[in-house]
């Protein structure tokens, strides 16, 4: 029977940081009526300003997490190579952010959501793409 592979669990929860981005851009868009309502969701409890922050710096340190796991993985040329691939989803998120920063409320946030799924099927795409070459190349 094999350990646990630490590389592996830290891609999933790299993956699930990024996926909660979705919850946190639900809860942003519904601050106001889950106040009324007495629900206790984490952007209610800390706030919109820090649950907007909270949305890029789930990005961010998702992506963190997967460099982090190629570096442990593989040489450090192929990782910082396959390191790129993670670009394009960084800023996308980043751009999702922002848009999400000056929509600020309302039903306009819809598409943010929207924006965010995207950005979540990119992230997992060019994780999954990452990892392959990696693992084609070494």
């Amino acid at each position: 029977m094999q350990g646990i592979n630490i590389e592996g669990l830290l891609i999933a929860l790299a993956c699930g940081i990024v996926i909660d981005t979705l919850l946190i851009v639900n809860n942003y868009r519904d601050i106001d009526n889950d106040r009324r309502a007495g629900k206790k969701t984490l952007i209610v409890r800390i706030g919109k300003e820090n649950g907007l922050r909270l949305y890029l710096v789930a990005g961010i340190v998702g992506v963190a997490i997967v460099a982090i796991s190629l570096l442990m993985m593989f040489p450090l040329w192929l990782s910082l190579i396959s390191i790129v691939l993670l670009l394009p989803y960084l800023l996308l998120h980043i751009s999702t952010y922002k848009d999400m920063a000056i929509i600020g409320e309302g039903r306009e946030l819809n598409k943010t959501l929207g924006k965010t799924a995207r950005n979540m099927f990119v992230f997992g795409l060019s994780t999954a793409i990452a990892i392959v070459l990696c693992a084609t190349l070494i």
